[in-house]
């Protein structure tokens, strides 16, 4: 409860007392958990954002691809504490857009680097090519 209310997910104990969650920390993380696993059966992934929103397999490679750029990875290195990361970080990160021709790549190259993960080269490619992409996406948000 505390750590939902403190990510801005629940704003009063309300929500805890309906029962449509359940009312102990124990039923809480049972009906969470269930609820990850029913919306996540017999796909290859389970994932789902801050808002509780359920993220496709392409969105998760696009979040991966801005996640490992080079600009984001000093970002929380110079931020954050080795140990932990805040999930309220300040990167530009547009909610994935499965028409933006910028994003879709970024997803087909970072759903590519997972597919030659230990090739170096191709990875250094890769990432080249991502963070030249990520700076572009930036430069067309606001």
């Amino acid at each position: 409860r505390q750590d939902a209310q403190k990510i801005g997910l629940v704003t009063n104990n309300d929500i805890f007392s309906n029962k449509e969650i359940g009312s102990t920390n124990a039923e809480i993380i049972n009906n969470i958990t269930v609820s990850i696993i029913q919306h996540s059966y017999g796909k290859p992934y389970i994932s789902m954002d801050k808002n509780n929103r359920f993220i496709n397999e392409e969105e998760a490679y696009y979040l991966s691809a801005i996640l490992n750029t080079d600009v984001v990875q000093e970002y929380f290195k110079f931020t954050f504490s080795e140990r932990s990361y805040s999930i309220d970080f300040n990167i530009k990160m547009p909610l994935y857009d499965s028409e933006n021709e910028i994003q879709k790549e970024m997803a087909t190259l970072a759903k590519q680097a997972h597919e030659v993960f230990g090739n170096d080269n191709e990875i250094k490619a890769i990432k080249e090519k991502l963070e030249e992409l990520y700076i572009a996406l930036c430069d067309t948000v606001s």
